[in-house]
């Protein structure tokens, strides 16, 4: 019988990711561990600016619409106005961030950078990922010493 928390967290990885079964499990132990330690997850501003993300139309939905002439209801835009009413419209600012997590009894860190735009679900995703990189490096350690 599997833990309810780890379940929970399992489903939750399930859902957001699309990942496999093993993958979201790995995960929900990995997030379970870091929450053990009291790991802190650090997210600050990202300085590598947008030309260092690759081509913009691609990852923005809002420059997508903008070059397909619709607006974000699907309302097609006057060519000759288009570009003023996505100008006054919507800004393409975007909240580019990066992750850091330390694990202080054993000094490892791990970290994500260029993450564009991260809803909450995400930013709970990618500090699982990094719980897992040292969640893995601590096993390791410790596969080493029983060995």
């Amino acid at each position: 019988m599997i833990n309810p928390t780890v379940s929970n967290k399992y489903r939750f990885f399930r859902k957001v990711s699309g990942y496999s079964v093993k993958s979201c499990y790995d995960l929900a132990i990995a997030e379970l561990w870091a929450e053990s330690l009291g790991l802190d997850f650090k997210w600050e501003y990202d300085d590598i600016g947008y030309d260092a993300l690759g081509d913009h139309e691609y990852w923005c939905k809002q420059e997508r619409l903008e070059k397909s002439g619709y607006d974000q209801y699907g309302d097609q835009v006057n060519p000759e106005s288009r570009l003023a009413y996505y100008r006054r419209n919507y800004s393409h600012d975007h909240e580019i961030l990066y992750c850091l997590v330390k694990n202080d009894q054993t000094g490892d860190t791990a970290s994500l950078g260029g993450i564009i735009d991260p809803s909450r679900d995400y930013r709970r995703l990618v500090e699982a990922e990094l719980a897992s990189e040292l969640k893995a490096e601590s096993d390791k350690r410790l596969g080493a010493w029983i060995a």
